[in-house]
C-alpha cells in the first residue's frame, strides 16, 4: 500500500520525533499523522508550536489507529516501548522503524520483536540541544537518510521506508547494520567523545585562568558543540557500539601520539594531510 493510504504513528516526541511530526504533516505524504508521548506535555508543546497532527495521549489509542509505526525514543527504550505497544495492535503494523543512532544491536532486538515489518532509519540531520521545543519540519530536508534492513525486512516494509524518507526532503542512503554502525562510530559517535573531552579539559583550565571564556572563538565552539547533546545519547551510543568505537579510538589515540611526538616539519606535513582529507570528504557531501 502506498504511503498515502496509512495513518503513521510517531512514538516520542523529542527533537527527532516532533521533527518527523511536523515534517510529515507538512508534507500531506501519509493520510494521517499520529503522535503518542509518554509525557504528554510533548504533545501539547507540539501542537502550540503549530504541527499538523493528532495527539494520542493513550497507548491503547495510538496503537489502534496506525499502520505505520515509527519509533522515535532513546535506544534503551525501544524494547520496553516496543513490549507496551504491541499487544495494542489489534492487525500487525505494516512497518515499524526506529530512527536510533545504531542499528546492529537494537536491529536485532526490534527484528524479534516486530518481524519482518521492521527496517531500520537514521536521518543524518539534529542539533545539539534536544527536546521539542527545538523540532522543526524542516530539519530533515537535503539531509542523507540511512535506511537499514535486517535480514527479515519484508519488502513492503523497505518501500515505505523509503517513501518516508523521500517525504522529509531526505535522500535514502541503503547501509547494512554493521557498515552503518562502523561508519557512525567514526562520524558522528568518536566525534561526540572528541567535543566532551575538550570541554572537559577547558573547563579545568578555567579553573587555572579565568578569562579563558573571553578567548573562545569557532574552533572551540565547532569541535565542542555536540557536547552540549544530552549526556543519555551519548551513554546510548557507547552502550550499544562500543566495540566498533573501540577500534577506531585505539587508531585515534595513536594517530595523536604521532602529533604529539612529532618534529614542527612533520606536524606541518600532518596538519596538510588533514586539511586535504577533511576537504575531500566534504567535497563528496556537496556533490549529493
Amino acid at each position: 500500500m502506498a504511503l498515502s493510504d496509512l495513518n503513521v504513528g510517531i512514538a516520542g516526541l523529542g527533537l527527532i520525533g516532533g521533527s518527523l511530526a511536523a515534517s510529515l504533516g507538512k508534507s500531506g505524504a501519509a493520510k494521517q499523522v499520529f503522535g503518542w508521548n509518554r509525557n504528554p506535555e510533548a504533545l501539547r508543546t507540539a501542537l502550540g508550536m503549530g504541527f499538523v497532527f493528532e495527539p494520542c495521549y493513550a497507548a491503547a489509542e495510538f496503537a489502534d489507529t496506525i499502520d505505520v509505526l515509527i519509533l522515535a525514543v532513546p535506544l534503551r527504550n525501544m524494547e520496553a516501548v516496543s513490549l507496551k505497544l504491541k499487544p495494542f495492535f489489534k492487525k500487525e503494523p505494516l512497518a515499524v522503524m526506529d530512527v536510533g543512532s545504531t542499528k546492529k544491536e537494537i536491529g536485532e532486538t526490534l527484528s524479534r520483536i516486530w518481524g519482518g515489518a521492521y527496517v531500520g532509519l537514521h536521518p543524518m540531520a539534529g542539533k545539539e540541544y534536544s527536546g521539542i521545543e527545538n523540532a522543526s519540519p524542516d530539519l530533515f530536508r537535503k539531509a542523507d537518510c540511512a535506511i537499514v534492513p535486517h535480514g527479515l525486512t519484508d519488502p513492503g516494509a523497505m518501500e515505505l521506508a523509503a517513501e518516508i524518507v523521500s517525504s522529509i526532503g531526505s535522500n535514502a542512503v541503503y547501509l547494512d547494520p554493521d557498515e552503518h554502525d562502523r561508519i557512525l562510530a567514526c562520524v558522528s559517535h568518536i566525534p561526540t567523545i572528541l567535543a566532551s573531552s575538550l570541554a572537559l579539559l577547558a573547563h579545568e583550565q578555567k579553573k587555572k585562568y579565568p578569562n579563558l571564556p573571553r578567548m573562545v572563538g569557532g574552533g572551540f565552539r565547532d569541535t565542542s558543540r555536540v557536547a552540549s547533546g544530552p549526556a543519555w545519547l551519548a551513554a546510548d551510543m557507547w552502550a550499544t557500539n562500543h566495540e566498533k568505537m573501540d577500534v577506531l579510538l585505539d587508531r585515534l589515540i595513536e594517530i595523536l601520539q604521532n602529533f604529539k611526538n612529532c618534529s614542527p616539519e612533520k606536524f606541518e606535513v600532518m596538519a596538510e594531510e588533514g586539511r586535504i582529507s577533511r576537504e575531500a570528504i566534504l567535497r563528496e557531501i556537496v556533490v549529493k
